[in-house]
């Protein structure tokens, strides 16, 4: 879920980042990040149904995966099927049980969301077998949480 495509773009301030390409169910936030974006490819597509032809090195995923029907298939799809041996699983969010502004967006914006608290995220990754499983929250103010990032890699050997 890429939306507009700044985090996307975003990756490319990493040196080893050589390549980059933004997926969103929107096809009006892939329009908006074709037009701003320069050295991201974008795809319009459901992540729910998401068949990708190659493998990644890194998936990072930033405030999509709690609007998704089901984020742990998408996370067992991530290790099973779209990541390399050795690669990252990142996602970032700000929808989670510990946010508690974040827990009327569900009502406030008339979406279907999934809550989970942070343990829940990390055990979603463990559960998929993801090793080296870290969870922080990073931008926190008085009365924010901050957002959420948990992330993991996949076995080497697999």
């Amino acid at each position: 879920g890429c939306g507009n495509g700044w985090a996307t773009e975003d990756l490319f301030k990493e040196k080893f980042i050589t390549s980059a390409h933004g997926y969103d169910g929107a096809s009006n936030m892939i329009k908006k990040a074709k037009l701003k974006k320069q050295g991201p490819s974008f795809f319009h597509l459901n992540l729910n149904d998401w068949k990708p032809d190659h493998k990644f090195d890194i998936i990072y995923s930033m405030e999509v995966l709690y609007y998704l029907k089901n984020p742990e298939d998408f996370i067992k799809n991530c290790y099973q099927k779209w990541l390399k041996p050795g690669g990252l699983f990142i996602a970032g969010i700000d929808h989670y049980k510990e946010n508690l502004p974040s827990l009327s967006w569900e009502k406030d914006l008339n979406v279907t969301m999934k809550t989970k608290a942070i343990d829940d995220w990390k055990k979603t990754l463990i559960n998929n077998k993801f090793k080296n499983v870290k969870a922080l929250q990073v931008n926190q103010k008085k009365e924010w949480s901050g957002t959420l990032i948990f992330y993991g890699t996949k076995n080497e050997s697999v």
